[in-house]
């Protein structure tokens, strides 16, 4: 009921539910990310990463959870947090090239350009077009001035 609430852009309905849900298994991470949707939709970043995060922690295949943590971590600079939910979800499921990409730039935004590197090649030889690697390959080249082969 929640989450068909949440839909209908219905915020406080959506809540009651997912709260009510909560009260009844307090780790049910569908009401988690739930609710932290509506806790992101209120302005409060710091207590919706925390409940995304709490969800994908629950269920790292949770990948609503897995999206609002990689949404609000960047500004909230989580990076250590963001890592540790990707990587979760990367040992499911490893041939998952948007998740990889997601590790890729999070890899990026922390200065570890040759390890993103290495994860955008990993795209590139399943998916050469892959236009989103290609672009972060580019803006890693003009960090190091290293141009890899274009394949």
């Amino acid at each position: 009921k929640g989450a068909l609430a949440a839909e209908a852009q219905d915020w406080g309905t959506a809540q009651a539910f997912f709260e009510t849900s909560l009260d009844y298994n307090p780790t049910y991470d569908v009401a988690l990310a739930g609710l932290g949707l509506c806790r992101m939709i209120q302005d409060k970043p710091e207590e919706a990463f925390s409940l995304f995060k709490r969800a994908a922690t629950v269920n790292p295949e949770n990948h609503r959870a897995i999206l609002g943590v990689l949404q609000l971590g960047y500004p909230l600079k989580r990076y250590s947090e963001m890592e540790a939910m990707v990587l979760s979800y990367l040992k499911r499921y490893p041939a998952n090239l948007d998740m990889i990409y997601s590790f890729a730039g999070l890899l990026y935004a922390q200065g570890r350009v040759n390890e993103a590197r290495n994860q955008v090649e990993k795209i590139l030889v399943v998916e050469p077009g892959h236009e989103s690697a290609l672009e972060l390959r580019e803006m890693l080249d003009k960090i190091d001035g290293e141009p890899t082969l274009v394949m």
